[in-house]
């Protein structure tokens, strides 16, 4: 019994050791977290102490990533342990935002990071780029923006998306683009403006904010690489099987972060979970034109198809005018 109990103790030291990172000391951390003397710890470390109840509920308070990778070490394929921190108003937006960076942040110390990205809308990342658009979707995602309007932010928010915007350019990544990803967004503060959510002053802002996004998003689709040495591979895909959604892969390690209503989402390390989701995202990766190989002229033509997908619009409408509405077949009879 007493191996036992060493054998985990061991395990949830090593796996903390590697959510902490490598530029954090162990015994240090231990020691300041838990009131302990530099001699306790190691004694702890060796084995020859057992952490107590307490201690170790203390440490998952420090540290709450800690139990997520305990229970997915010893997974049952049935039962996931996912993180969710969804938000309604600015202080618990930070502290969604905090878990994106702390994701983010902890696969690039810790190197050899990649994110899979599936892109039905915009990536989540570019709407933290530009403060306006942020403080618009952050109150169509909290769902007050028809009736109180365009949200002001504080510079404390705008720090921690812009954090996150520049994680997101430092990681490589693979990207699968629906062809509307983009247009969708323009349709969305047009039809805010007709319902008077936003106004025209706020709207013209608005478009202008996602033509500089696009310019940015262009000249890295154009150099294929987000930053220099930060690769950049674009698909595009007009029939994704999959919303919004990531797979952060470092090393032999993978996170899936996977699209809720309204901009939240969960994430989990449950190893089917993450098979799955791999396995999907490769079968849309073979269905999807490759962009990014494409030549430079095509690579142009389908950035301004993004602005104006009329070829799509077109089969869109055609498709439906196949369709006879119930009232339409009532007074055929």
């Amino acid at each position: 019994m007493h191996k036992q109990v060493e054998n985990i103790q061991s395990k949830t030291l090593r796996i903390l050791q590697d959510i902490l990172g490598p530029e954090i000391n162990l015994a240090n951390w231990l020691s300041d977290s838990l009131d302990l003397k530099n001699a306790t710890v190691y004694r702890i470390k060796s084995g020859e102490s057992q952490l107590s109840l307490a201690q170790s509920i203390r440490i998952i308070q420090q540290e709450p990533r800690l139990l997520e990778e305990l229970l997915e070490e010893d997974y049952d394929e049935n039962t996931a342990f996912i993180r969710f921190k969804p938000y309604h108003d600015e202080e618990s937006f930070q502290a969604f935002l905090l878990q994106i960076e702390k994701i983010f942040s902890s696969a690039l110390t810790k190197g050899d990071a990649q994110l899979s990205y599936i892109a039905r809308d915009l990536p989540l990342f570019f709407f933290l780029a530009r403060p306006k658009i942020l403080e618009y979707k952050f109150a169509f995602w909290c769902g007050t923006l028809r009736d109180k309007g365009i949200s002001t932010l504080s510079s404390l928010t705008h720090n921690i998306a812009q954090r996150i915007y520049e994680l997101y350019l430092s990681i490589d990544s693979i990207e699968i683009w629906h062809p509307l990803a983009y247009y969708n967004q323009i349709l969305q503060i047009n039809i805010a403006l007709q319902e008077g959510s936003i106004n025209q002053e706020e709207h013209r802002l608005l478009v202008q904010e996602y033509k500089i996004l696009l310019e940015k998003f262009s000249a890295h689709l154009l150099q294929n690489e987000k930053k220099p040495g930060v690769k950049l591979n674009i698909f595009n895909n007009s029939l994704p099987a999959m919303d919004n959604c990531g797979i952060l892969k470092q090393g032999e390690n993978q996170l899936v972060m996977s699209a809720l209503p309204l901009a939240n989402f969960f994430s989990t390390r449950h190893p089917i979970i993450v098979s799955e989701y791999r396995r999907t995202f490769s079968l849309q990766q073979h269905r999807s034109l490759p962009i990014s190989r494409a030549g430079r002229k095509q690579r142009q033509q389908w950035l301004t198809d993004l602005q104006n997908p009329a070829w799509l619009l077109d089969a869109i409408k055609q498709h439906e005018a196949l369709w006879i509405s119930p009232d339409a077949e009532t007074s055929a009879a």
